[in-house]
């Protein structure tokens, strides 16, 4: 983050720090802070960049239930 705001890069919002999974489990429903539509989702990442051996950088990205069923009802009507 400190590196976009020194060169003026612009970033994702930053919900939520330090809570729970179940916590951000919830938050990953709703609308988006960007636009007024539906949020896809919502990223993890530890406070401190994380490097696991042979995955690479650790996050965990949780995608909304919402998001998920967005076309159910139109495929199901069909």
């Amino acid at each position: 983050v400190r590196f976009a705001i020194k060169y003026e890069i612009k970033t994702v919002p930053i919900l939520a720090e330090n809570i729970e999974v179940k916590e951000a489990c919830l938050m990953a429903d709703g609308k988006t802070t960007l636009d007024n539509h539906m949020r896809e989702g919502i990223v993890i990442k530890p406070m401190k960049e994380k490097i696991h051996r042979s995955l690479g950088r650790v996050a965990l990205k949780i995608v909304s239930k919402e998001y998920l069923l967005k076309d159910y009802e139109d495929y199901k009507n069909e």
